[in-house]
């Protein structure tokens, strides 16, 4: 299996002429890049008849998107109306997304609140399941759910939470964060470490990964804001050069600041590396 890596921006390109999505779609392209995710993180309120524009301006365009859902949302709640509306941002920004002709829903599952990692998974699951069973009912069988591996430790969201959901719901793999992996952890934990588990536990995701990846500032509690990737202690590098080795296909999304740059720069140097190893 070759590599097949897309690299792109979370939301609208900073150089873009117009900050709207279909003028950031058009701008991913001017920049060289492949991908964008729609950011509907404080809400989704994009029309049926924007969503068709951003179809097709992605595909006249030859841009992927994706999207991330509301920030809003925690699915292990103890208020039952706030894990309704959280399902329904989900089932909000699939919709959008199905229209505009993209597939990975991105989201934050929620926090363990004062319930222990077994419960909070159990619960958050269960709603999971409703999601997925109200997406299918409505022809969005294609959809994939991406619970995002998360940069705080009170929040849902590790590696082994991602592999729980994924294997109790169909259609559902996760969105791997780099640099809330390394924000996470406090920098304690190798990237190969997060490799060698998805390898073993979850091979399926390396042939469709969804991918976010920039600099980030953290401190014992965890992620604290994104950075600019040469302002921050992450290894792109090293993150790109275990993406080849394992033969990881997929989407890279960026998040730093300065997004399309940054971008760019993980797209050169996956380029440089793969031209390298052809020789």
């Amino acid at each position: 299996m070759q590599n097949n890596i897309y690299f792109g921006t979370a939301g609208i390109p900073n150089n873009s002429k117009k900050k709207s999505s279909e003028c950031g779609i058009e701008a991913v392209r001017e920049n060289n890049l492949d991908a964008m995710e729609l950011e509907f993180v404080r809400g989704v309120r994009t029309s049926h008849k924007k969503a068709v524009i951003l179809n097709e301006k992605s595909q006249e365009n030859k841009i992927l998107l994706s999207c991330h859902c509301p920030y809003y949302i925690n699915l292990n709640s103890k208020e039952e109306e706030k894990i309704i509306s959280s399902r329904k941002r989900i089932i909000d920004s699939a919709n959008v997304l199905n229209i505009a002709g993209g597939k990975n829903v991105v989201f934050h599952a929620g926090f363990y609140l004062d319930n222990t990692v077994e419960e909070s998974l159990l619960k958050t699951v269960k709603n999971l399941k409703i999601i997925r069973e109200e997406l299918d009912s409505n022809n969005m069988e294609h959809i994939i759910l991406r619970p995002e591996l998360t940069g705080k430790s009170s929040q849902i969201g590790s590696e082994e939470d991602l592999l729980f959901m994924c294997l109790k719901i169909e259609r559902t793999l996760p969105c791997i964060d780099f640099s809330h992996y390394l924000a996470r952890y406090n920098s304690k934990k190798d990237f190969e470490e997060l490799f060698i588990f998805l390898n073993k536990n979850l091979p399926d995701f390396f042939k469709d990964a969804h991918c976010h990846l920039s600099g980030i500032d953290f401190g014992e509690k965890g992620e604290i804001k994104h950075l600019n990737l040469l302002e921050s202690v992450i290894d792109y590098k090293k993150i790109i050069d275990l993406m080849v080795k394992y033969k990881v296909n997929g989407t890279v999304i960026c998040e730093s600041p300065s997004l399309e740059n940054d971008a760019k720069i993980l797209k050169d140097y996956y380029v440089k590396t793969v031209k390298g190893l052809k020789g």
